[in-house]
């Protein structure tokens, strides 16, 4: 079987919307991984750390 992994990227939400909201995006999260546990197509999942973390983009120029 192949297996792909996903990576999500979003600013810490705790900083733009309410705990209310947090608590509503967490269980929907939840729901789909246990959606996906019992198909049987759920390996591993692991969070990434905030602290000190960047995101690099390399910009390709353009040729004239």
């Amino acid at each position: 079987m192949n297996q792909y992994m996903l990576i999500f990227r979003h600013e810490d939400g705790s900083k733009i919307v309410s705990p209310e909201q947090m608590q509503i995006w967490k269980k929907q999260t939840i729901d789909w991984v246990n959606s996906t546990i019992a198909k049987n197509k759920f390996v591993g999942g692991n969070g990434l750390i905030f602290d000190g973390a960047k995101v690099v983009i390399k910009k390709i120029q353009k040729k004239m």
